[in-house]
């Protein structure tokens, strides 16, 4: 994860307009993008200052910056559809992730979540990964490599989560798997006490299984299940009001947190 505040080649980046919006693209050395017929070169920006201006064959200026890890996850190739970027928001403040912790993850998917993980762990740090469909791995690892460049901190496991978690002692378990309900005696097993337990599903049903298996499992506490939505503003002199389209339901989040003592039936207290 480099701090070089200069493009790079084959950087994902972000063209501005005169009109503040937003074209994604890969910079590539002899590279250009066609804007319907308008020609933007890359060589001018590679190697140049995040924010730098450039100028297209029809004389148009655009700002160039690196995409941020939203403009990225959204634009990047997928080959499964992505937690979305305000549900990566709410997993990693809800779910409490931080430098140094040691989080198991459940399905690769394109890799939208694992970016951030990984940059929220930081280097000192791991995130294990479990993904059982190898096309996936490949295309995931090529979009992390895209925003972060080469990472020292993430183990992927060619593997099923459902059959069991090999470490023990994590700090995290954070799923994006079908059935996440089959997952949860293994976080038993792998995470530490106090260490959170997060899934993210598109269905209520889905929600309602893995949170009565949550419940069921008696390890379990603040069980938490949450939906957000997004709605953007439109702002100018003359007006302020919503923009006609939100970006609506994406999933369902739910967390728990391991306790350290397991409950009886009843509610108290086990003497285990």
């Amino acid at each position: 994860m480099s701090s070089d505040p200069r493009l790079r080649d084959g950087q994902p980046v972000v063209f501005i307009d005169r009109k503040q919006r937003a074209h994604y693209d890969h910079l590539q050395a002899g590279g250009r993008t066609n804007m319907r017929g308008d020609y933007i070169p890359h060589d001018p920006a590679i190697g140049a200052e995040e924010g730098c201006r450039i100028r297209s064959n029809k004389g148009r200026y655009y700002y160039v910056f690196p995409a941020t890890l939203a403009q990225h996850s959204l634009n990047m190739q997928r080959h499964a559809t992505i937690v979305y970027p305000k549900d990566v928001a709410a997993i990693l403040s809800w779910a409490d992730v931080s430098p140094g912790h040691r989080v198991i993850e459940g399905g690769f998917g394109s890799g939208a979540l694992s970016m951030a993980l990984l940059r929220a762990i930081g280097p000192e740090g791991h995130l294990t990964t479990y993904e059982l469909r190898e096309e996936s791995i490949n295309r995931a690892q090529k979009n992390v490599r895209a925003h972060l460049g080469e990472v020292d901190h993430h183990t992927v496991i060619h593997g099923d989560i459902y059959e069991g978690i090999e470490a023990t002692g994590v700090d995290r378990v954070i799923l994006d798997v079908p059935e996440p309900w089959m997952v949860v005696p293994h976080a038993e097993a792998a995470l530490r006490p106090g260490g959170i337990f997060a899934s993210y599903v598109p269905t209520a049903i889905q929600m309602q299984k893995v949170v009565l298996k949550m419940e069921g499992g008696g390890w379990l506490t603040s069980i938490e299940c949450m939906e957000l939505l997004e709605r953007r503003w439109h702002v100018t002199a003359e007006s302020v009001r919503p923009k006609q389209s939100m970006v609506g339901h994406t999933g369902f989040l739910v967390f728990g947190r391991k306790i350290a003592v397991r409950k009886l039936r009843h509610g108290g207290p086990s003497t285990r």
